[in-house]
């Protein structure tokens, strides 16, 4: 705003201008926000729905299972 201020010589605001900044940000949010939301939310699913479809062997006891705890 301040950019249009300094070259307006007349001082007077354009007409239209919350329109314009509605629009900006509507469409920065549908292009960036939107797909960024559903990438992380695919993510966060993904990760615990492949938990569900690990083989047998994932949940074989390693060496650690014998390591005395503290507590």
């Amino acid at each position: 705003m301040g950019v249009w201020i300094s070259l307006n010589r007349f001082g007077t605001k354009p007409k239209g201008t919350q329109l314009v900044r509605f629009a900006i940000s509507l469409t920065l949010i549908l292009v960036f926000l939107v797909p960024y939301v559903i990438a992380r939310l695919f993510l966060v699913i993904e990760m615990f729905r492949s938990l569900f479809f690990l083989p047998p062997e994932a949940s074989v006891d390693t060496w650690s299972g014998s390591f005395p705890h503290w507590g």
